[in-house]
């Protein structure tokens, strides 16, 4: 399938637990990773512009996309609107892979470098699972 100078390919989940995949092969040749949900989520919110690196060589590049929903700007990067983080966030990368768009390696952190409360809550509950099954 081509969208907007790009050409995706959606791939089925392969193992148990693991969310279907689309590879979005930008125009410079680069390959972005995806969760489907999250793409055709992007595409049902009116985000469906051309895909790009942007960032200078030797430095951290990040996906962008083309569009004119994003508060007035021409451009938005993808991991955020995957994430919809708010003002005041980050979008941090858990493999350092700017073109790994899985949720799996997302997560907000505040500008300070903390991590969000919701996501401080999920490890909490999760820590708490892992406890009650030892005990």
């Amino acid at each position: 399938m081509r969208h907007s100078n790009t050409e995706i390919n959606h791939h089925p989940a392969l193992k148990e637990g693991e969310k279907p995949m689309t590879t979005v092969h930008l125009a410079d040749g680069t390959a972005v990773k995806i969760d489907t949900e999250d793409w055709w989520r992007l595409i049902e919110d009116g985000f469906a512009g051309r895909w790009f690196m942007n960032g200078k060589a030797g430095q951290h590049q990040y996906v962008r996309m083309r569009c004119s929903r994003n508060r007035g700007k021409n451009n938005a990067t993808v991991a955020r609107l995957i994430m919809r983080a708010q003002p005041g966030t980050v979008v941090a990368y858990n493999n350092g892979k700017t073109t790994d768009l899985r949720r799996r390696n997302l997560r907000i952190e505040r500008r300070d470098g903390s991590v969000s409360k919701l996501r401080s809550r999920a490890r909490q509950q999760r820590s708490l699972s892992a406890t009650l099954m030892i005990s």
